[in-house]
């Protein structure tokens, strides 16, 4: 907070920050803000519209593996198919869960893989809830 010029480490006697180092101060913020109250330690993502059903095949799971590699170590991917009614003839939608070792690798895999688009289609990469995930929820 700003008074008369000068921050709150001017208050403690602390020299004032240059530029860089406040950008720096605020990017460490945000990190553990994101970290601890957005992921919690989340190392679930879900992507959507990926695929339609009729892509799916044996060499799917592998190639999601690498792709998600790419940005750090991928635990496990599961293939989700979801019908979207009682009927029949009921849309299946197809979500792709990957499960990272790391949170910070899992956001960048995020970062990344959110509305890029794959085979005509244009992926949403976003988290998925840990606590769904774990009461193997995967209808969100």
């Amino acid at each position: 907070m700003m008074e008369n010029g000068q921050g709150t480490g001017a208050k403690l006697g602390l020299p004032p920050l240059t530029p860089e180092q406040q950008e720096a101060l605020q990017k460490v913020v945000l990190d553990i803000y994101c970290f601890t109250f957005y992921w919690g330690g989340n190392l679930f993502m879900v992507l959507r519209n990926m695929v339609g059903p009729e892509d799916i095949d044996d060499d799917l799971e592998g190639e999601v593996m690498e792709e998600c590699g790419k940005y750090g170590a991928v635990n496990r991917v599961i293939i989700y198919q979801e019908r979207q009614g009682e009927e029949d003839d009921a849309e299946i939608i197809v979500k792709i869960f990957v499960e990272f070792s790391d949170a910070d690798e899992m956001n960048k895999a995020i970062q990344a893989l959110n509305n890029r688009w794959f085979a005509g289609r244009k992926v949403v990469a976003e988290l998925y809830d840990q606590e769904r995930f774990n009461n193997s929820d995967l209808t969100a």
